[in-house]
């Protein structure tokens, strides 16, 4: 196991940017066809400019995001300490299992919804990337989902 969330959003943020920037480039200099080439040339640059900041948005969010998972730091170590040390995994590798408790407490197709009617659920996920270790780290992933859905 290990923590590929932070890398894989410094990789989505830069995708989303560009994707932004190119996407609204295209819409603009499509719209701005209108008005001949010299709107197409306006448009594409305001497309582009309009593209880039909606990216930089979706960053920003995206940064807060991790921002909050980041707040649980001192929750989790504290909880590793008691009961995650003997798994033989380190804390980096085991952050994954908050992680994911943590993003289930936070996924609208969960809110409102208790432990109960959601880890069958929890467990199906769990078990298509990490085939057969649900019941070693179902009570992380659990005490991740308590915590996180105590400030929610």
């Amino acid at each position: 196991m290990r923590d590929e969330a932070g890398s894989n959003w410094q990789e989505s943020s830069k995708v989303g940017t560009v994707g932004g920037t190119v996407a609204g480039a295209a819409t603009g200099a499509a719209m701005g066809s209108v008005g001949g080439p010299i709107g197409t040339v306006a448009g594409g640059l305001a497309g582009a400019a309009a593209g880039a900041v909606t990216g930089a948005v979706g960053d920003t969010v995206g940064e807060s995001a991790e921002d909050r998972f980041r707040g649980y730091d001192s929750d989790f170590r504290t909880h590793y300490q008691s009961y995650g040390t003997s798994s033989g995994y380190s804390y980096d590798q085991y952050l994954p299992v908050y992680r994911y408790g943590y993003n289930l407490a936070n996924d609208p197709a969960y809110q409102g919804r208790d432990w109960g009617t959601i880890e069958s659920d929890a467990r199906t996920r769990w078990e298509e990337r990490n085939p057969g270790t649900w019941d070693r780290f179902k009570d992380s992933v659990r005490y991740a989902w308590d915590k996180a859905r105590s400030k929610i």
